[in-house]
């Protein structure tokens, strides 16, 4: 698994300046954010210390901020436990758009962004979501001892206040959260390139996603 994260990181290095490795871990979705200078260190050891018993090969993906890693993490492990049924056989991969980001005084940053969670079984060569939402609002993230940590999430209602209190939390930025988040295409291209990558970095043999009631959709092309 760290020869395979390395050799993904060294290909794409002129492009981001951490690695964000995933993975299934007691049925959900373990994220963190690897300095470059450290994956020559990144071991199963490692892995195993903050996760269990990981897959052998985990989904990483790039990212330039450690703020944006620790969305990824909160969303999968704090989050999705919160709204969904966990299960060994049950994986929550988060989708994130962000809308703006701005340095707060504290060093860390408010985050604004439309936020999904999806949550899959695995059948044959489908990934089969069983559970899903969506969760529009505006995070706190700080910096602490291991780097930084959502500390707080103000998320839009639902119902009868939905757009008021959407107006509330994005101020001047409510009508692009309004385009974010009503563009389906937007949401559904995410949505794919992220379970693409997912699927590619398992080695699973998975080709396609399937809603419940709609026909799959492939991940790769060709």
């Amino acid at each position: 698994m760290s020869k395979y994260i390395i050799e993904i990181a060294e290909e794409y290095e002129e492009y981001f300046k951490g690695v964000l490795i995933c993975g299934i871990a007691d049925g959900k979705f373990a994220v963190d954010v690897i300095a470059r200078e450290d994956l020559e260190e990144l071991n199963s050891d490692y892995i195993n210390e903050h996760y269990g018993e990981l897959q052998d090969e985990a989904y990483q993906a790039g990212l330039n901020d450690a703020w944006e890693a620790a969305i990824y993490r909160y969303l999968a492990t704090e989050l999705a436990p919160q709204h969904f049924e966990a299960g060994e056989d049950i994986c929550s991969v988060p989708v994130v758009r962000i809308i703006d980001a701005v340095e707060a005084e504290d060093g860390g940053c408010d985050v604004w962004g439309d936020f999904d969670v999806y949550n899959y079984k695995i059948d044959g060569e489908t990934l089969n979501c069983v559970s899903g939402g969506n969760f529009p609002g505006k995070m706190h993230v700080a910096e602490n001892d291991d780097g930084y940590a959502v500390t707080d999430f103000t998320v839009v209602e639902d119902g009868a206040n939905y757009d008021s209190s959407a107006k509330e939390i994005f101020g001047d930025r409510y009508e692009e959260f309004v385009s974010v988040n009503s563009d389906d295409e937007g949401r559904n291209s995410a949505r794919k390139d992220t379970l693409a990558y997912y699927v590619k970095s398992n080695g699973l043999s998975v080709i396609q996603y399937q809603d419940y009631g709609w026909d799959p959709v492939k991940l790769f092309e060709g």
